[in-house]
């Protein structure tokens, strides 16, 4: 018995059942794995042998090192300024933040957003790659000690999820103790 037709072809029930579940199973939404949404994306990088991430959304941008201006006498993790869009913004030794030796003289400064209206440069030995991470496994993490969290990604690999705010807090904080 044919109920439909396509072109010249006329279509037995069993073919037209077929194509009406095709068509269902086509209209479902489909399961790629995690939405978007439930993704943490992160700039990845590593520093003295150790992989490190911050926020993706928290960055700016990314600029060569040699347009840092030397401030005298200060903190020595402060490289010194730069100008960013008509700003000037305190460059950062991300490796003397962390004690760390860097393995690369850095040559490249990642701009990142602290809060709506501060903006910080730290230099980097490599420029950062982007990570998807599924946010319960960084929130799983915990808060960290001095703005450090560490985060292990689905392939094993682990980072330190630095919060920089946190992190300056906690210099700031010895320093004024020490």
């Amino acid at each position: 018995m044919t109920r439909g037709r396509v072109g010249d072809a006329a279509l037995t029930e069993e073919e037209v059942q077929l194509l009406e579940r095709r068509a269902l199973r086509l209209r479902a939404p489909a399961d790629e794995g995690p939405v978007e949404s439930t993704l943490e994306w992160l700039a990845t990088f590593r520093l003295g042998g150790a992989d490190f991430a911050l926020p993706l959304a928290s960055l700016r941008a990314v600029m060569p090192v040699r347009h840092v201006t030397p401030v005298p006498l200060a903190a020595p993790y402060v490289l010194g300024v730069v100008r960013y869009e008509g700003r000037l913004l305190t460059a950062l030794s991300l490796a003397s933040l962390l004690e760390r030796a860097w393995r690369v003289d850095p040559f490249l400064l990642i701009v990142v957003e602290l809060s709506e209206d501060a903006l910080v440069a730290v230099d980097c030995g490599e420029a950062p790659q982007p990570v998807a991470l599924a946010q319960q496994v960084v929130r799983s993490a915990g808060p960290g000690k001095g703005g450090l969290r560490p985060v292990e990604g689905p392939d094993g690999r682990r980072f330190t999820l630095i919060d920089l705010g946190g992190l300056l807090g906690s210099v700031s904080a010895g320093a004024s103790r020490g």
